[in-house]
């Protein structure tokens, strides 16, 4: 395993999966973290590269938190795959996933950011891998050893003073050093110096490690110790060996040509100041005072290429931007001597780029709580004013778009702890950029303020009209004490719907319900939280309005028709199927709309039930009041020679109906004019005069002869057409307008007959207006026409009838004053 989705990471920093009660979450996708890259030179300590050596990373997650404590895995070692093996020069590379790691080199050590391995992965360092990183360099702990500093000697130059060698700093220091004592007349490394061979140039009681300086055999009588060709100058060489391998020889500056033991001695520098530190921007280099042959009195001064910078006169100093790319030395003054004693350090490597680093990591401040708003610190850092860019991590991981120096802590938060990663850069190239993380905040609570949801309300039931929908309260934080709902559909409050249950009524059928749920307790802030939607309300039965009714003769051969009603809800169009009943019993095969009665009808009520279907309803019936019971006809209407139209079929020529001869004779006759099929508005007459509208079209009457006790009888004639156009258009005809009006309270009753040459009967529409008070429209039937107006005020009153004209007929206007009183 190599840690928890959906980034690898540890369990303390792996994202939480939340679910509801029998939820199942399934095929969830996860895009593995990219992989990045630790790049880096494994050496020996002579520098050589160290070529086929196999490179690891290691690494260590949280496996469980018990008791709130993790719990770690074992060191894990990157896969060969992933590790780096050295090449020729020594470098490597390491492609990895980004997590922290510790780097080893196989069989040698681990790294440190210092100058050497360590041999236990725990004492490593850690290597954080985000973006790229090189720079992760070995100096393995084999080969001969390097001198870093020079050797040196302490001691005063002077006639039987002990020289003492002192070996200076190797890159390793676990090997033997070999002192090698020189003398020579030139005090300079650059003269000829000759070994200090059996004691001859140095005096009774010398070791490999020390020397005493001989005398000059001045006072006689005193040999020993003495030798006649002194005096000399003295320096050090030395050589540190580590099992087969001997280190190059290094040796210390001389000593001053010794001094007469009556003779006086000067301060002397056995040893350049030594400078360490990163020589980068931003970095502090360190310098010592070198080593001097006795104690003095010093003074410094810091150098860039060649020339003393400003101010620079303590031991320490800060790599400016303006250093950059150029080389810093050292120089320090002995001021007790006469004259001053200088002495200057080699030159460093020229200043590279700096790296920003913290010196104070950032902070948080704020209140750890869901709701509470926390303010990030960027630190301090060793550049002054460096811009800052903020990412907020939560258990370790980046909350998406938390960029700012605030965050406001979410819900999902909760149990979590919270920390906030500073990018410090600068917008020159002195700099590389740094990161520096606060420490993590406690684990996230809920807001002690108020009342917080933590699961939504769950509604169940079926979402169907006339059943109850019922709600949980959900679960929510500070243990609320009282409840309060509110049911919506489609979003929108449902008026007195306020209880945890809910019975679905009509009003509700194709909107999606849901609960808003209000938990409130004492002294804190009351929450909110709403429950998923329901499906669509199913409608439930169709319910009817007006019940269905039957019209036509309740005689033995007369056919019955049935109207459906009215259902709701209006906005559905049924499907409507019928079933004819007699005395309570379903008539076989009598289920269309019309139904012809029969001798088995005779004496019975019949009855029609209709049913209404449609998608998403469930199905309503409903029954009409009764008709009957059903006679026998006391006859049959018969018509001989008709019915049948006379006439000639141009537009403007009068069409005559011959209804037939009829029996019995005194059958009501009714007629209805008919153009193409349609019904001709006000057309009822047994005349018909054709108009502009007829031109083209068949023209048939359909003539009904009705008499009590018979069953009535409908004919319709052959049709008449194409009608003709008209040779020429008459000029339309004056009309005469007879009316009478009636006064009822407030009422006008108007009625209102239209006369004129060109056409019997007129036909058109008829207006009735008063000012914007009112207008009432009305179409002439047989040339005449009843108008009613109700509700006028009182006063008097003018209004205007206006016959609107036709084809044959002007229109025309009369004018009507009365008062209501």
């Amino acid at each position: 395993m190599q840690g928890f989705l959906p980034d690898l990471v540890g369990l303390d920093e792996a994202a939480p999966v939340t679910l509801q009660p029998e939820q199942v979450l399934s095929l969830q996708q996860y895009a593995i973290p990219r992989k990045a890259q630790i790049r880096g030179k494994v050496t020996n300590l002579n520098g050589a590269p160290q070529s086929a050596k196999s490179v690891r990373g290691f690494y260590r997650y949280v496996t469980n938190i018990v008791d709130g404590a993790p719990v770690l895995s074992d060191w894990i070692g990157s896969v060969p795959a992933a590790g780096g093996t050295t090449q020729a020069d020594g470098s490597y590379t390491l492609t990895l996933r980004p997590r922290t790691y510790r780097v080893g080199v196989d069989g040698e050590g681990f790294f440190t950011k210092g100058t050497s391995v360590v041999t236990t992965v725990e004492a490593a360092d850690d290597v954080r891998l985000t973006t790229d990183v090189a720079g992760i360099d070995f100096s393995l702990n084999s080969g001969k050893a390097v001198n870093i500093q020079p050797p040196f000697v302490t001691g005063v130059a002077q006639d039987g003073e002990t020289l003492t060698a002192n070996p200076g700093a190797w890159s390793a220091m676990d090997g033997t050093p070999t002192y090698k004592w020189q003398y020579s007349k030139t005090p300079s490394n650059a003269g000829s110096w000759v070994d200090v061979v059996d004691g001859n140039q140095g005096a009774i009681g010398s070791t490999p490690r020390t020397l005493v300086i001989p005398n000059r055999c001045e006072i006689p009588g005193l040999p020993i110790g003495c030798n006649s060709e002194a005096p000399w100058a003295y320096r050090v060489v030395v050589t540190m060996t580590r099992g087969q391998d001997i280190s190059d020889p290094a040796a210390s500056l001389p000593t001053s040509v010794a001094a007469s033991m009556f003779g006086s001695t000067t301060t002397e520098n056995r040893q350049l100041p030594q400078i360490t530190g990163k020589v980068a921007v931003g970095e502090t280099l360190t310098a010592t005072d070198g080593v001097w042959s006795e104690g003095g009195t010093f003074t410094y001064q810091w150098f860039v290429g060649g020339q003393p910078i400003a101010g620079a006169t303590s031991k320490t100093l800060v790599v400016g931007k303006s250093q950059r790319d150029k080389q810093l030395s050292f120089k320090v003054t002995e001021t007790s001597s006469n004259p001053d004693r200088e002495a200057t350090s080699a030159l460093t490597a020229p200043v590279t780029k700096g790296v920003l680093v913290a010196s104070v990591k950032p902070s948080i401040t704020g209140n750890a709580h869901v709701g509470g708003v926390l303010t990030a610190a960027p630190g301090t850092w060793n550049e002054p004013a460096p811009t800052f860019a903020y990412q907020w991590l939560a258990n370790g991981q980046v909350i998406p778009g938390a960029t700012s120096d605030k965050y406001t802590v979410a819900e999902g938060d909760l149990g979590r702890v919270i920390a906030v990663r500073v990018t410090a850069s600068v917008p020159d190239d002195s700099y590389s950029p740094g990161v520096s993380q606060s420490d993590a905040t406690a684990a996230i609570v809920d807001d002690p303020t108020k009342v917080v949801s933590k699961t939504k309300p769950i509604v169940s039931g079926t979402a169907k009209v006339g059943e109850t929908l019922s709600t949980t309260d959900g679960t929510w934080s500070n243990e609320p004490t009282g409840f309060a709902y509110q049911w919506l559909a489609d979003g929108t409050a449902v008026t007195g719907a306020t209880s945890s249950t809910f019975v679905l009524t009509k009003d509700q059928r194709g909107k999606k319900m849901s609960v808003r749920v209000t938990a409130s307790k004492s002294g804190l802030t009351s929450g909110t939280a709403t429950s998923e939607e329901t499906a669509a309300v199913a409608g439930g039965p169709l319910e009817n309005k007006t019940k269905p009714t039957i019209t036509g003769q309740t005689l033995e051969g007369a056919t019955l028709t049935a109207d459906p009603g009215t259902w709701e809800p209006e906005t559905v169009t049924p499907v409507f199927t019928y079933q004819w009943v007699a005395d309570g019993a379903n008539i076989a095969g009598a289920t269309s709309r019309t139904y012809t009665l029969t001798s088995a009808e005779v004496g019975k009520t019949v009855t029609v039930k209709v049913t209404a279907s449609a998608n998403g309803f469930d199905s309503g019936t409903a029954t009409s009041a009764g008709v009957g019971p059903i006679d026998e006809p006391q006859g049959e209407i018969t018509v001989t020679g008709g019915p049948s139209i006379a006439g000639t079929d141009t537009v403007g020529e009068l069409l005559s109906l011959n209804p037939g001869s009829v029996t019995p004779g005194d059958a009501a006759i009714t007629v209805q004019w008919f153009r193409d099929g349609t019904a001709i508005t006000g057309a009822t007459a047994r005349t018909y005069r054709l108009v502009a509208a007829d031109e083209d079209a068949l023209i048939t009457a359909r003539v009904t002869y009705a008499q009590d006790d018979f069953v009535t009888l409908v004919k319709s004639t052959s049709a008449v057409g194409p009608v003709e156009p008209r040779a020429e258009e008459p000029d339309p005809v004056k009309p005469t307008l007879k009316t009478s009006k009636k006064i009822k309270g407030k009422k006008l009753v108007v009625k209102v007959r239209v006369f004129a040459d060109s056409q019997d009967p007129v036909t058109g529409q008829v207006k009735l207006k008063e000012g914007k008070a009112f207008t009432v429209l009305k179409t002439l039937n047989n040339g005449k026409k009843k108008l009613v107006v109700k509700g006028l005020k009182k006063g008097y009153h003018s209004v205007k009838l206006t016959f609107l004209g036709n084809d044959l007929v002007k229109k025309k206007s009369k004018t009507l004053n009365f008062t209501i009183r």
